[in-house]
């Protein structure tokens, strides 16, 4: 069949469409392919329209080869095949003949509101429950006015007092209760010993945010909690650093001394500067470069006022008026920080992660790239000078970052990306080559909450993720939501007893590693080891693990029960299974690689592969199937980063750098993360 390209491409490409309908999953197909159009054919390349990025990756990552390999059998010469974002005319009905008034005929009872069904996520993790707290906060932290070990204790104790403060019809600038305890360290991420060990002698915390008050007189609440615990008065709102009101002071004095010397004349320089730093943006004059002379900062600009007037009696109104406005403007310029309660109450301490490494995180969530063209917030945070910015962002030290970031609990959220440069003539390239230059760098940021486990569906073989922590009393996932976790597909996988991690532990040897998920105060170990069972760790899971375990790779790529029977056979009739696991990898490996083409149903080929000959894998990729899968593992970790994997080979594996490099470093991220699924879990 011969198609002029020139004069109707769009009927190449619809036989193209039938084609790939016949070999593609239906609801792939209608999912990605089936709205695609012909948009124009010059020089041996068509360029096919698609409705998004997404789409256009999607294709492009695995239909490219396909659809010009089926285009060259159409028009019998080679065709590149591009696929571009476009507008496409899509089915709407539109009748020009209706009009508003039909809205006034619509029966009321067809608007009437249903509760639409949550997702699992949203049902475990609750994301709309969050502390949100003013963006200035965080200058406390950037500026080492507070450690990050205060800011928690900040705000534990707010989140403790909130609601009360919220139902007081007062709403003073602080609160003060009898706060037990508890209510503390559960948004605090601390034990009740580093809690006490923290307050003990101490009658103000946290730069005076919180205050320990003596208990009135005679006063019996009926409740132990209450009566056995201490008094505190909490501000609700940050204090101003110690730089900011250095800056503020210098700013009032210096305008204030220009006026004459009546106090007429001194109170009305003193508003007038007031007023004027209240119609900028504090960003205009708090970087200013000031020396730090204040030990301690002032908690608000009436107190700095007050320094710099040296007034003990009460302002007038509207002097007193302008300095809150200021303390308002300067609490409400810098945004609101949200901060999920499952992150500090369930996440963070599964993680183990420490108190300075949460602040990042939540300091990098909140720098997450905003697109305000588009309305979207991307998952990247974009730094000018790499470290030294998220450096001077936390104010922790580089080394400390630098550090962190290869620890697989703080890369559940934070990762170094590998920036890739378009190619194109706008000058975009150009921009971003010297933005490179200049040592800025691309972070990816997790703004969903990590999974802590998964179960396994009996009926698939998937692992299911879960946000919860599991109820080994009875055997079962709390799903927060009244729901029953004894349903097959969503209790754990009692029989192996396995867990898979989101950064690729194996929970197997690990049974008494169970007690930190219901102990949030002890927290899991990055990589924790058990002496207590002999049972050996199984492979295919977690950085050190020595050989492929042949159970968890049919279960993590789903293989079909029957084709596992036969294996095992096969396994009866002498094949050791350590041979059948490294062909399985092997096959995989190959199945995903570039020289595969785009393959879509890897496993299937895996499977087909080893029926035909259970004996051999393929040549090259079998070398490095022969790896540990910990040092495959890696190769993968460290490409991953950005990061070559040359860097961290070692002398009995560098010789198969060169093959990872060939086959599987050109690969596109997102098909990299796949195999890495596949191979090792997360």
């Amino acid at each position: 069949m011969t198609i002029t390209f020139t004069e109707h491409p769009d009927q190449a490409w619809q036989v193209t469409l039938e084609l790939l309908q016949m070999e593609m999953p239906r609801s792939s197909f209608e999912a990605w392919v089936r709205d695609t159009k012909a948009l124009s054919y010059k020089d041996g390349l068509l360029t096919v329209g698609v409705q998004n990025a997404y789409a256009r990756d999607w294709l492009e990552s695995r239909l490219s080869s396909t659809a010009a390999r089926l285009l060259i059998g159409i028009i019998g010469e080679h065709v590149d095949v591009n696929f571009v974002v476009s507008e496409l005319d899509l089915d709407v009905d539109d009748d020009a003949d209706q009009d508003d008034s039909q809205e006034e005929r619509v029966n009321p009872k067809d608007h009437q509101i249903t509760l639409a069904n949550s997702t699992r996520y949203e049902q475990e993790v609750k994301p709309h429950r969050v502390i949100v707290i003013p963006g200035y906060a965080l200058r406390l932290l950037a500026q080492r006015d507070l450690s990050a070990k205060e800011m928690s204790l900040w705000l534990g104790f707010r989140q403790a007092t909130y609601f009360d403060w919220k139902n007081d019809k007062r709403q003073q600038p602080a609160f003060t209760k009898n706060i037990p305890h508890q209510d503390v360290i559960r948004f605090a991420n601390m034990g009740k010993t580093s809690f006490f060990r923290e307050i003990n002698g101490k009658d103000s915390l946290a730069a005076g945010m919180v205050m320990r008050i003596p208990d009135p007189a005679h006063v019996d609440y009926n409740n132990p909690h209450l009566d056995n615990a201490n008094r505190w008065r909490v501000s609700m709102s940050p204090c101003l650093t110690r730089r900011d009101a250095a800056v503020i002071e210098m700013i009032l004095a210096s305008d204030i001394a220009l006026a004459e010397e009546t106090r007429a004349a001194r109170l009305d320089a003193a508003l007038r500067s007031l007023r004027d730093m209240t119609n900028r943006h504090p960003a205009e004059y708090l970087d200013m470069p000031i020396e730090l002379t204040l030990k301690y900062a002032s908690a608000n600009v009436v107190e700095i006022l007050r320094r710099v007037l040296g007034l003990e009696e009460d302002f007038p109104a509207a002097l007193f008026d302008a300095a809150e406005a200021l303390q308002n403007r300067l609490m409400t310029a810098f945004g609101s920080v949200v901060i999920p309660h499952h992150f500090l109450t369930t996440t963070a301490p599964f993680f183990g992660l420490t108190q300075s490494q949460i602040w990042t995180v939540i300091v990098l969530r909140d720098r997450c790239y905003f697109d305000y063209e588009t309305g979207v917030e991307h998952d990247f945070v974009m730094a000018p000078k790499g470290i030294e910015s998220l450096a001077a962002w936390t104010g922790f030290s580089v080394k400390s970052l630098q550090r962190w970031l290869t620890q697989p609990e703080v890369q559940q959220f934070i990762r170094l990306s590998k920036v890739e440069i378009p190619e194109n003539d706008l000058g975009e390239n150009e921009r971003l080559h010297s933005w490179i230059a200049a040592g800025g760098q691309v972070f990816m940021v997790r703004k969903d909450e990590p999974p802590l486990g998964y179960c396994q569906d009996h009926e698939t073989g998937q692992w299911i993720p879960r946000w919860t922590r599991w109820n080994s009393a009875l055997d079962k996932v709390e799903l927060g939501s009244g729901q029953s976790g004894t349903r097959v597909w969503t209790k754990w996988n009692s029989v192996s007893d396995k867990v898979e991690l989101s950064f690729g532990q194996s929970g197997t040897p690990l049974n008494n590693l169970f007690k930190p998920l219901l102990n949030p105060s002890k927290p899991l170990n990055p990589h924790p080891t058990s002496a207590a069972r002999s049972r050996k760790a199984a492979g295919g899971l977690g950085s050190h693990s020595a050989y492929w375990d042949f159970d968890f790779l049919m279960r993590a790529n789903a293989v079909n029960p029957g084709t596992v029977q036969n294996f095992r056979k096969q396994l009866k009739d002498g094949l050791p299974i350590a041979k059948m696991s490294s062909l399985f990898v092997s096959w995989l490996i190959y199945a995903h690689s570039p020289l595969a083409g785009d393959v879509l149903d890897p496993v299937s080929i895996a499977v087909r592969r080893i029926q035909q000959n259970p004996h051999a894998g393929m040549p090259d990729f079998d070398r490095l199937a022969a790896l540990k899968p910990f040092a495959l593992k890696s190769f993968f970790d460290a490409d991953l980063a950005g990061e070559s994997p040359a860097d961290i080979a070692k002398p009995d594996t560098e010789p198969c750098i060169a093959l990872y490099n060939q086959h599987l470093a050109p690969l596109p991220t997102d098909n990299k993360r796949q195999l890495y699924r596949r191979l090792f879990g997360g």
